[in-house]
């Protein structure tokens, strides 16, 4: 098990030949179960996957976030109004490389001008449901392991901060995305 991943707010992430999943900070994730990462990457293919990731960031998370102790203020803050939303979770794609580095519609990539349907923004939507079709293909390929699955989460900027200062570079990050208005809560 590779360190807990140094806190940037997202890491680039690319695929690295058919199996793997490359951060910018060097750490990896290869599939044992390709097929799964595949379906990830199809916007037509990815709902199962989709489902169980949504479910398991919020549980991992809300799971971290019990353990902190902290309050539910602080949870509606940070994941609820934060990191647990569609619009989050599409900036995230964009961000993170996913949406042009990962993510395809029809066998095509989504850089391509096709599958834009707001010049700026795209389709949130899709964006948000291929961060979490990721953390599902991830979750369900490493045997349910939420320690690994939390790996990648992290690397894709969703995670409940462990030290006072994660939470307040955390806390800082989403204050400069509500001041954006990409995420309003």
């Amino acid at each position: 098990m590779a360190a807990t991943a140094p806190l940037l707010h997202h890491s680039i992430v690319k695929i690295a030949g058919t199996s793997s999943l490359a951060f910018s900070d060097g750490w990896h994730y290869n599939f044992s179960r390709p097929h799964l990462l595949s379906q990830a990457q199809n916007v037509e293919q990815m709902a199962h996957l989709q489902q169980v990731g949504e479910r398991e960031m919020r549980r991992i998370t809300l799971n971290a976030w019990t353990a902190s102790g902290d309050s539910l203020r602080q949870w509606g803050r940070l994941y609820e109004d934060g990191m647990g939303e569609k619009v989050y979770l599409a900036w995230i794609a964009d961000a993170s490389g996913l949406r042009y580095n990962i993510m395809k519609k029809r066998g095509v990539s989504l850089k391509s001008p096709q599958h834009n349907t707001d010049p700026e923004h795209g389709n949130f939507v899709e964006k948000a449901g291929g961060v979490e079709a990721l953390v599902g293909a991830v979750f369900e390929d490493c045997g349910r392991n939420d320690e690994m699955t939390s790996e990648v989460m992290r690397r894709l900027g969703v995670y409940w901060p462990v030290s006072a200062a994660e939470s307040q570079q955390l806390k800082k990050y989403l204050t400069k995305l509500r001041s954006m208005r990409i995420i309003t809560g």
